[in-house]
This record gives C-alpha cells, structure tokens and sequence, in this order.
C-alpha cells in the first residue's frame, strides 16, 4: 500500500482525506487502484479501525495534465478542497462538470458541490447528505465515556516527536505542547458498525463505552530559522490513554515569517507561489528560502 501510494504521489493523484461515504451500497473507489485485491474480513471489519476504514475509503483522483494549464482555477479548487469534507455526491457533481464541460459555468443546483468549485470549510454531514451512521465527525466525551481515561503526556509526545522529525524545517528539541486537552469520539452507530438505521432507537439506548477516542491538543514549535508555530495536533488513542497514534499531519493555527501566510518571491528566473496550508508547504517554503539566501551568498 505505501509502494501505491508513492507512485500514485509520483504519478500526480489528488488524494480526497476529507472523503466520506454516504451509506453501504456506495462503491469506496471509482476504479479499482489498490495493488492488493479486497477481502471480506468480518473480524477486522467489527475494529474500530475496520468501522472507520469502510465508512472513508481511499478517494484519489488523477487527472490529464493539460488540465490544470486549461483550468487552473479548477484545479486550484480542488487541491483547496483536499481536507474539506466530501462525499458521494460531489464525486457525481464533478464528473458532470467534466462530461458537459461546465468549468468557469453556472452550473444547476444539485445535492452535492463539485470538487473543482469551493465547499465550504464548515460544511457538516447533513450538508454533505451523509447520514449519521457514516458520518464520521466527532462528538465531545461525556464525563462517563471518560471514567477509564488518564492522560499521559509523555505517551502523546513520543509519537509526536517521532512524526515531526521528517519535517527537516523543524527544531522538534523546542516543542511544547499544552497539558489541557480535549477528548472526542465518533457517533455510537458508527461506534457499533451500523450499516442502516433498523432498530436505531434500541440500539441508541444501549450503554456501549468508547473504545478509543481523538485527542486534540495546540503545541508550539520553531522552525531552523528560529521562527514560533502553533500547531494543532489531533491523536488516536485508546481507551485508557495509555497508547498513542497520530494519524493526522498537524496544522499550523499561526506561524511567524513569509511562509505563515501567501506569499510571492522570485528565486532568480523561477517564479514560486507558496499557499500556506499545513506542515509540508511550510517546510517547502523555508526550504525554498534557504536555497533562495545560499545563492544570494554565493553572488555575493
């Protein structure tokens, strides 16, 4: 799966990590693209991780490459719109778009909203016509579902560490991250697997404990240029706390210097627009800088 994923990087696939399906009859993929062939594992299918897997799979999008020179905005909107919440029905939206060539047209109202257009960062999944139990938005615990859970930093801070040393624009020896912290879970029918919504006031009254959560917590870091982030950093963990997991790159809340916000400079004839979005633009930014003062050194 990592060898796909680095070719399909490679090849220029936009990878759709805010995808979520809208219910169990929807194909996970377009066309098949995984180099391993699919197998029904009802034991893996009952984890948590199998109930999250099946309700967001992999969404990846290749296309021609003309088209971001014929359709840049278009493009540009649907590299914005990689970690906005989608579904189903903007797949639908946007293969309209491409078989009636409505790029840069008023197009007609339908359920979903095309991945080539802006969706709005506070879209939810009634928005997104997802229902609840395939909604995977989060809920804040209750002080219940929290009985079990003790926090340890240490336990959040060594994966932490870990991830933020392949970002090689990063001091990780100066991160700091605060010890108040927010915990949350999934719905409870997403929680117990539920594929439709028979029985659903019953099974809503049943008193199932979370197996796992989602921490959320800010820290602080500097760059090699000695320059402060905020970050948010989102973990999995299990329930008792003791086991960490970060399966999201963290975001940057706010970052001092040219690459906290957009930004424009010429590298001698190259052009390079920097849209600040998360770690991996920041890191390219402050790369792109360093080069950009050794040849100043260097004419000097």
């Amino acid at each position: 799966m990592k060898k796909s994923r680095k070719i399909m990087n490679e090849m220029g696939f936009v990878t759709l990590m805010g995808y979520n399906k809208v219910g169990d009859n929807s194909a996970p993929n377009l066309s098949p693209i995984l180099a391993e062939p699919f197998k029904e594992n009802e034991e893996y299918d009952k984890t948590f991780g199998g109930r999250i897997e099946e309700r967001q799979p992999m969404m990846s999008i290749l296309l021609p490459r003309e088209f971001k020179v014929h359709h840049p905005t278009a493009y540009d909107h649907l590299l914005s719109n990689v970690h906005r919440l989608t579904s189903n029905v903007d797949i639908h939206e946007t293969l309209l778009d491409i078989i009636d060539n409505r790029m840069g047209k008023n197009r007609p109202e339908g359920r979903g909203i095309s991945l080539f257009t802006p969706i709005p960062t506070s879209r939810s999944c009634f928005d997104a016509w997802i229902p609840k139990n395939f909604c995977l938005c989060q809920y804040n615990a209750t002080e219940e579902d929290k009985s079990n859970y003790h926090h340890s930093l240490s336990a959040f801070l060594s994966p932490l560490r870990d991830l933020l040393l392949s970002y090689p624009c990063l001091n990780v020896d100066t991160l700091h991250c605060n010890v108040n912290y927010s915990l949350h879970h999934s719905h409870k029918s997403v929680r117990t697997g539920m594929r439709d919504k028979r029985n659903w006031t019953a099974k809503m009254a049943e008193r199932i404990s979370p197996k796992g959560f989602f921490t959320e917590t800010s820290c602080t870091i500097r760059s090699l240029r000695n320059l402060p982030l905020s970050l948010l950093v989102r973990s999995r963990v299990d329930s008792n706390g003791h086991s960490h997991s970060i399966p999201f790159p963290p975001m940057i809340i706010n970052a001092d210097g040219d690459c906290g916000t957009i930004k424009v400079f010429i590298l001698i004839s190259l052009i390079i627009i920097i849209h600040h979005q998360n770690l991996d633009t920041f890191c390219t930014c402050e790369g792109a800088y360093d080069l950009h003062s050794k040849i100043e050194s260097a004419l000097d």
